[in-house]
């Protein structure tokens, strides 16, 4: 149960830029039990549904959390990131803790190198049957090495090498490849390379794509493929492993001459309470502001439209080695209050529309927070407002 790619890989980054892990959040394990007692999950774009799936082998799994799940290696000096069985990736990640162990005799210095991962999957052997995964490690000199494990492997126009490993590596590499072909250079704005661009557009996308929760074969819904939640990425440099720009995707409906929006979802990275400062326990947030579609008259004379909530959907995705639960609610705006009491500005806006029954992707960046959106609470309502013109087409 697992997305995952690792697009722009170059033996030299500083001129072809840096590459950038892409992750669903999806956690599952084997069922143990009967299927019909397992309560149902609530995921961002699906709402509740039941957490029970087969796998590519034929066995009953159950989702029970979404999270991080990279392992962003100690002292951030690397990344790797991982698809199949959570229980063999534990076992890997416990032996690579015994290298880290080194650190009591020789100092922080010690680090998770490329050949230390290859020693362990050597030592492990069978053990990792089904595991697939991709490392980056900063060594000597912040040169990066890269450790492939399985994972597909192909070569783009806009996105240099990719590769990709889970349940759902081929939705993500035909949205890879598909977004390769119609590559658009106004994308990037601010620091946006060509690759971090790709990875947000995917992210939006998958999340759209994951509102069709049909089942079957012909389904094209990245949940039918066991993988999804929400995709998370990370940009790999050589001062280490950073996460993304906060983010709006608003979802819009246009029936006849009236436009609804179907779907709101902020998302953002934040420290987690237990953080020292590194973004080792950097978790995501993501917040939900539609519970039913939801009528916007625009009025001429307004530049903004302003949806207000007094209860909102929040989920939190901590990484996932340092949390067993599933952590969403649906919560007053009033405890999030510490998070928005001061205007909290997204860059980065993806706006779906749908009319007669095609969808169009739009993406607005800006610099000038009179053309971003804002989060921010005030007198019990979380508040989400954006230029009107982002739904006007």
């Amino acid at each position: 149960m697992t997305a995952i790619a690792v697009v722009n890989v170059h033996p030299n980054p500083e001129t072809a830029g840096y590459p950038v892990v892409i992750s669903d959040t999806l956690l599952s394990k084997k069922l143990n039990g009967d299927v019909q007692s397992c309560s149902k999950i609530n995921l961002p774009a699906t709402g509740a549904r039941s957490p029970i799936y087969v796998d590519d082998i034929g066995e009953f799994r159950q989702i029970v959390r979404m999270a991080r799940k990279p392992l962003i290696l100690e002292g951030n000096s690397g990344i790797l990131a991982w698809a199949g069985p959570l229980e063999e990736m534990q076992l890997l990640r416990r032996q690579l803790g015994e290298r880290l162990d080194l650190r009591e005799h020789f100092g922080a210095s010690v680090t998770v190198s490329k050949s230390d991962i290859e020693r362990v999957v050597r030592t492990l052997g069978v053990e990792l049957r089904r595991l697939q995964f991709l490392s980056i490690t900063l060594e000597e000199n912040r040169k990066m090495e890269v450790l492939n494990h399985r994972l597909r492997d192909f070569t783009t126009e806009h996105f240099g090498r990719c590769y990709v490993g889970g349940s759902g590596a081929g939705t993500i590499e035909d949205l890879i490849k598909r977004f390769d072909a119609c590559f658009d250079a106004r994308e990037l704005k601010a620091d946006y390379t060509p690759a971090y661009a790709l990875a947000e557009r995917i992210s939006s996308s998958w999340l759209y794509m994951e509102t069709d929760t049909k089942n079957g074969p012909k389904n094209q819904s990245p949940i039918s493929t066991s993988s999804g939640g929400f995709l998370d990425w990370y940009r790999v440099t050589r001062e280490g492993v950073q996460s993304w720009h906060p983010r709006l995707d608003l979802h819009i409906e246009i029936d006849g001459q009236h436009t609804y929006v179907s779907r709101a979802y902020f998302s953002d990275t934040f420290l987690s309470p237990t953080a020292v400062g590194s973004d080792l326990k950097m978790a995501t947030h993501l917040v939900g502001f539609m519970q039913d579609r939801e009528e916007v008259i625009i009025n001429s004379s307004e530049q903004h439209v302003i949806l207000s909530r007094e209860r909102i959907f929040a989920y939190l995705c901590q990484q996932a080695f340092f949390t067993d639960e599933h952590q969403d609610a649906f919560i007053s705006a009033e405890k999030l209050s510490h998070l928005y009491s001061t205007p909290v500005y997204v860059p980065s806006v993806h706006v779906i529309m749908k009319r007669d029954g095609q969808a169009k992707h739009r993406i607005l960046r800006s610099a000038d927070e009179e053309r971003q959106a804002s989060v921010y609470y005030e007198d019990g309502k979380l508040l989400l407002r954006f230029p009107s013109d982002f739904i006007l087409w």
